[in-house]
């Protein structure tokens, strides 16, 4: 795997510009000495596990301690450091908790994106830290993925890289998840990214996981079917290539396999990636789907509220009752699920899959007429969808024999929402 001198050696050649991100030493809010060891301790953790992250260029704790102490200009600090994002805050005793503070701030404005309070037992953070610096990173990358695709979003289409598609991509797959049209902008953006870039191990994984969830959603044209599935595999093959100790690659790298029906590869891939990157929300997003596509339903549950946790406000978090819904669906829950799927059938009227499973509910309830309405609106905005294009996403469920089933109830639907 390349040193973090060779990835950034690597990056100056191309012309890659990661985006600079600088925390600051957390400030001692109390007179407290144990306080003050509390804070620089945090500030390294959080510094170390944010690094794990090759795509963003953190700034090294020696350069970030130079400011302890001192009433900063965040302008000024964000030039010094060369950073786009500066991280700010401070630790407090209450009580017999510690209060520690996050603020995450757009270095060349000054101007605030995001702040959050954290309390945690005080005994517990001198025994181990790790699970609240998890949060705090898994909070922090959700919000700079959304800050960063906010920003290219505005930005002149020439100035932008393959990073900046990529997470305009990412945010708009957990915004707007689910419509064709949606899907066509995420792989258009994604080729767009791979001109800049042709050897972005990210954008090879993410257009890959792109082509796959066109197939498997059934968004394509039939004529659009064989170019989807040699696309899918290329760059999947193209993104293991490059992917190295990419980590978010590889996260990407695991939503494709999964997609593409390689539950055991994407378990051991994102396994992996949550070994060397517990503050990934990304991670245990996609894994909850891959637990619950191998029936591992106490797994899957975990997990998106693990990642729920770590980043309850941005990244994916948009996603979270749609998995979820997904998840006790699969498991059989269809009571559970019946609400979760309903809400999110409103909020993406257009995601065809989400129609058809809320159909589904609906008929296991025996309420025909819910049930057709769903099926109505799934064929309204997706005119190219049959059963036949979801058969995989409903017979790659762990209980075959619930998922046969599944599969002739939404001929049935589909047949007779034909016939009126």
């Amino acid at each position: 795997a390349p040193t973090n001198g060779a990835v950034a050696a690597a990056d100056a050649k191309r012309g890659v510009v990661r985006p600079g991100l600088a925390v600051l030493p957390l400030a001692n809010m109390s007179t407290d000495k144990e306080i003050e060891h509390l804070a620089d301790g945090l500030t390294e953790d959080l510094i170390t596990m944010l690094s794990a992250n090759r795509h963003l260029s953190v700034a090294a704790r020696t350069s970030t301690f130079a400011f302890k102490g001192q009433a900063t200009d965040i302008r000024a600090v964000g030039q010094a450091l060369g950073a786009r994002y500066v991280v700010e805050g401070s630790v407090r005793k209450v009580g017999t908790d510690a209060r520690v503070t996050i603020q995450f701030i757009e270095a060349k404005s000054g101007a605030h994106i995001w702040a959050k309070k954290f309390d945690e037992p005080l005994e517990q953070l001198y025994a181990r830290s790790d699970h609240l610096v998890e949060r705090i990173a898994g909070a922090l990358f959700a919000q700079l993925t959304w800050a960063e695709a906010d920003r290219s979003m505005h930005a002149p289409l020439e100035s932008l890289g393959a990073w900046e598609y990529c997470q305009r991509t990412a945010t708009r797959i957990s915004r707007a998840a689910g419509s064709v049209k949606s899907m066509q902008i995420c792989v258009a953006e994604m080729e767009k990214a791979l001109e800049i870039e042709p050897d972005s191990g990210i954008s090879h994984a993410m257009l890959s996981w792109g082509c796959n969830a066109a197939i498997i959603n059934g968004f394509y044209e039939d004529h659009e079917l064989a170019s989807y599935v040699a696309r899918a595999k290329h760059h999947l093959k193209r993104a293991r290539e490059l992917a190295q100790d990419d980590l978010l690659c590889l996260t990407w790298i695991g939503g494709a396999e999964n997609f593409a029906g390689m539950q055991e590869r994407a378990l051991h891939t994102l396994q992996d990636v949550l070994a060397r990157n517990p503050a990934s929300a990304e991670a245990w997003y996609i894994i909850c789907q891959v637990y619950a596509y191998l029936g591992r339903f106490d797994e899957a549950r975990q997990a998106i509220d693990r990642a729920a946790e770590l980043a309850p406000e941005a990244g994916f978090a948009p996603l979270y009752g749609w998995y979820r819904g997904l998840t006790e669906f699969l498991a059989g829950e269809y009571r559970t699920a019946a609400p979760l799927l309903a809400r999110k059938a409103i909020e993406s009227p257009d995601y065809g899959y989400v129609n058809i499973l809320a159909a589904l509910c609906e008929d296991q309830f025996g309420n025909r007429q819910s049930a057709q309405k769903y099926i109505a609106r799934a064929k309204e905005h997706n005119p190219q969808l049959r059963p036949d294009k979801v058969a995989g996403m409903i017979l790659m469920q762990p209980d075959k024999e619930k998922g046969a089933r599944e599969l002739a109830a939404l001929e049935r639907l589909w047949a007779e929402s034909a016939a009126t």
